[in-house]
């Protein structure tokens, strides 16, 4: 341990030179018993010589080492006493280091809380200024459209008001179409049953007129036959050109030509003579 003052270094040194002086005792007692020579070289004296010089040296070597156990001591103490101010230094480091650290944490911890709650009011105080701007656009909307829906019904009632009246006009329309239908049926029925009466009287008029042309036509017959015979004995020309016009005017007649009464001499010559074909050649396809 560090503690143990013959352990380490030191310790080592101590026990050494703390058995020295047991070895020069040895020696000394050796000279004591001197012997002539010894196997191989010296003498005694000069080896004793050489023993004490070997003492004095290791005397100096003890001091040295003495000293320097000592000093290895002190250095030991030192370095425990270094080892045990760092220890105590990294120990207190350590604490101060923990609460610089707890202190920066909580620092930056109470930094970080001020911060979300700044960002937090200043959310919420945008959050409200968009739900106020929302709300208030919201309010002209629903505003604008309640103003478009009172506009829309009073719209619609205007136009159902129309309508009813329209449809009131159109009943009225409707009654008086109706009586004026039912006048014109009945108006149509009365020209229905005058023009019945008008036909059977015309068709009494068709009748009479029949008789008549054909009364007409037998009395024309009749003057086409005398002035054939008239032709005949001599009594008429036999060449229209060379008739008087009161003669052109009633062989006309008897034929049946139309606007004759406006004509001249020479279109009653022409009308005459038109006829006279006419009725000969509808006498041969009659034949």
């Amino acid at each position: 341990m560090a503690n143990d003052k013959h352990s380490g270094v030191g310790g080592f040194l101590f026990d050494g030179v703390r058995d020295l002086p047991r070895n020069v005792s040895w020696l000394a007692g050796r000279a004591a018993h001197p012997v002539e020579t010894i196997s191989g070289g010296d003498s005694v004296e000069i080896l004793l010589d050489k023993a004490r010089a070997a003492a004095e040296r290791a005397h100096e070597t003890e001091r040295a080492a003495l000293e320097a156990a000592e000093v290895a001591r002190a250095r030991a103490a030192e370095a425990k006493e270094v080892q045990d101010v760092e220890r105590d230094r990294v120990r207190q480091l350590n604490k101060d280091v923990k609460a610089q650290v707890a202190e920066r944490v909580a620092r930056a911890q109470q930094e970080a809380d001020e911060r979300v709650e700044r960002t937090k009011v200043e959310a919420e105080a945008e959050g409200d200024a968009t739900i106020s701007d929302a709300q208030a656009e919201s309010d002209k909307r629903i505003e604008a459209a309640r103003q478009e829906a009172q506009e829309a019904e009073q719209r619609a009632e205007e136009r159902l008001s129309t309508a009813t009246a329209d449809l009131e006009e159109a009943r009225r329309l409707a009654d008086a179409a109706s009586a004026s239908a039912r006048e014109a049926a009945a108006q149509a029925q009365r020209q229905a049953e005058q023009v019945a009466s008008d036909a059977a009287r015309d068709a009494e008029s068709v009748q009479a007129a029949v008789a008549q042309a054909e009364q007409v036509q037998g009395r024309t017959a009749k003057a086409a036959g005398r002035i054939t015979k008239r032709a005949e004995n001599g009594s008429l020309p036999s060449q229209p050109a060379e008739m008087t016009k009161a003669q052109l005017l009633e062989l006309a007649g008897a034929q049946h030509v139309d606007g004759r009464s406006s004509m001249t001499k020479a279109e009653l010559v022409t009308a005459v003579r038109k006829a006279s074909r006419k009725n000969k050649t509808a006498g041969g396809k009659g034949r």
